[in-house]
């Protein structure tokens, strides 16, 4: 068998060592409204099918679906977890909340 090595770190994962697979997808979505509403449906199909046609076929692929595949230590396997889990962390969307401390 060939030697693994951590997609990240490029650390060597000794033979019989620990490691993880990730997969990961990438898929488009949609939230049912359209941009506009009001264009004429027929435009709007011709439209997106003239923008998908001038990408290349990978680019318009990836574009609705992507499949990732990774190999990590689990050092780095840590790391990618926390990134993600901070992604899902509901964030402030306005100004800052100030938060000053009670006066004893």
């Amino acid at each position: 068998m060939k030697d693994l090595y951590c997609h990240n770190c490029q650390q060597k994962i000794p033979a019989g060592g620990s490691f993880y697979c990730c997969r990961t997808e990438i898929i488009s979505g949609f939230d049912g409204r359209l941009a506009d509403p009001y264009q004429d449906p027929d435009l709007a199909i011709k439209t997106a099918c003239e923008e998908i046609n001038a990408l290349p076929p990978h680019e318009a692929m990836d574009d609705v679906y992507q499949e990732i595949k990774i190999i990590l230590c689990p050092s780095c396997r840590l790391k990618l977890r926390e990134t993600l889990l901070a992604m899902k962390k509901p964030r402030q969307t306005g100004g800052k909340i100030l938060r000053f401390p009670t006066a004893e």
